[in-house]
């Protein structure tokens, strides 16, 4: 782990914690500029977590949720293995420059390693110039002869 570990504790997403991971994605929503497309209800995440559709890790400072990670499983059917998808990283603004996200991301990779995933991915918006830097200072690469591609069903 990082800086600020006495301060900051860690622990993997329960059913429990949907409306608190709710609260924490609609920041991220707001911060993303997409609020008005924020439609999951508090059931829905809570069934998620408890069928593993989607895991995540907590981070607190005392009992505030200070931030983080949701990701899922994807596979490589080339590769025959299993990978990670973090779907959102987000630590709150007054909690920011004391290490949680990298620790946050580290716990990702710690649990795709013990799971002998292939690779861990993700997206971040191209104007998002702090969380770029983050990732890259970490040293992801951006994957540029893949596009990403997507449609809308409903």
């Amino acid at each position: 782990m990082n800086r600020d570990e006495s301060t900051v504790t860690y622990r993997r997403a329960e059913p429990g914690d949907a409306g608190k991971i709710m609260e924490l994605l609609r920041e991220l929503a707001e911060f993303e500029g997409v609020a008005d497309n924020f439609k999951i209800t508090q059931d829905t995440l809570r069934q998620w977590l408890e069928t593993k559709a989607l895991e995540g890790v907590l981070a607190f400072r005392a009992d505030e949720p200070a931030g983080l990670a949701t990701f899922y499983t994807t596979c490589s059917t080339f590769r025959g293995k299993v990978g990670r998808y973090i779907e959102d990283l987000y630590v709150r603004g007054k909690f920011r420059r004391r290490g949680i996200g990298s620790n946050l991301m580290d716990m990702i990779l710690m649990t795709a390693s013990e799971r002998d995933a292939c690779r861990v991915s993700w997206q971040c918006l191209d104007w998002n110039t702090v969380g770029l830097d983050f990732y890259l200072g970490r040293g992801a690469k951006l994957v540029e002869e893949w596009l990403t591609l997507g449609m809308t069903i409903s």
